[in-house]
């Protein structure tokens, strides 16, 4: 059985299927007729006449034979029809995931598009139609986060200063960030199971590639029950309480990199001791570029309604809420 496992491996990557059944058969003759030639004595009678020479032994011997034969042929067939059909199923999932991305990212850049659109309408309507004041305010407007427009690579730069107060334009910086890529939400509600909520986080790598990740993320939680109909995110006269729930696991570290725009997601759960309907996460740490020639860093406070799974990032005042929640708990 050994033998048959390696030649059907060698089969499937360099040989056609029929010279594997051949070979297959072949060894197995060679095998039958091997062990005829050793038995000869005790299956073969010279004392009696014709086929009566072959006794009980050598019939069962014979039929053996014949088995050893058809056997690894059958076994060998039915190997290649599954094989097949698991290299079928495959494709057309590989063909249904490509097809959900493209159109994913078809609609992605058509957003962007009339986002821009929209955006330089605007800007002629309060400042003007010429081009060129335009452009002007788009680059003052970017200047103010240190970002610049390149028209000619039709790219947006960051601007950083150096020593001598010259402008030097680094292209390619990462940006790390828990946002939707693809068919993953940034921060999901998967299901509640056995007094548990489960939940995947995904981390987006924009714009150039990073790498050794010093992260920590807290959640905490709240139950807002009768104040549901709040914008609890924007109105600070709303009163509740919140629920510190630990620290999550976090499976990017400094030995690993992304990509640029390369996701990676997993999933955690929390336990329902309490009940709630809003998750928090306060994400914050280090990361760098590709050579960690410069150090980038993240602070932002992100939420799931799970009622609704909708998935944001909070305002300024909320956001500080939650950070002092988890600074009292981790006394940070």
């Amino acid at each position: 059985m050994g033998v048959l496992t390696v030649v059907m491996f060698v089969g499937n990557e360099y040989i056609p299927h029929m010279i594997i059944a051949l070979f297959i058969t072949i060894v197995a003759l060679v095998t039958v007729i091997v062990a005829v030639i050793a038995a000869v004595e005790i299956i073969w009678d010279k004392s009696k006449p014709g086929w009566n020479k072959l006794n009980t032994k050598g019939y069962i011997v014979i039929v053996c034979g014949i088995l050893m034969v058809i056997l690894p042929l059958i076994q060998f067939f039915f190997q290649t029809r599954l094989d097949d059909q698991k290299e079928a199923n495959r494709k057309a999932e590989q063909r249904k995931s490509d097809s959900v991305q493209q159109a994913a990212y078809k609609r992605s850049i058509s957003e962007m598009r009339r986002e821009y659109q929209l955006s330089v309408s605007q800007i002629r309507t309060d400042f003007g139609d010429s081009n060129n004041r335009t452009l002007t305010v788009i680059g003052r407007t970017l200047a103010e986060y240190k970002l610049a427009l390149d028209t000619a690579q039709k790219r947006i730069h960051t601007l950083l200063h150096d020593s001598s107060n010259m402008k030097i334009v680094l292209p390619d910086q990462p940006v790390l960030s828990v946002a939707d890529a693809a068919t993953v939400k940034g921060l999901q509600f998967i299901k509640f199971e056995d007094g548990l909520n489960h939940f995947r986080i995904n981390f987006l790598n924009r714009d150039g590639p990073s790498c050794c990740y010093n992260l920590k993320i807290s959640a905490v939680v709240v139950n807002l029950g009768d104040l549901s109909n709040k914008n609890v995110e924007k109105d600070s006269s709303t009163v509740f309480l919140m629920f510190y729930k630990g620290k999550i696991n976090v499976r990017l570290n400094s030995v690993q990199a992304l990509s640029k725009d390369e996701a990676r997601n997993w999933t955690f759960i929390i336990d329902n001791s309490i009940p709630f309907d809003r998750l928090y996460l306060w994400v914050r740490g280090t990361y760098g570029d590709r050579n960690y020639s410069h150090p980038y860093s993240i602070d932002q406070v992100y939420y799931v309604h799970l009622p609704s799974n909708t998935f944001g990032s909070m305002g300024a005042w909320f956001g500080d809420d939650i950070r002092n929640n988890v600074r009292i708990n981790e006394k940070q």
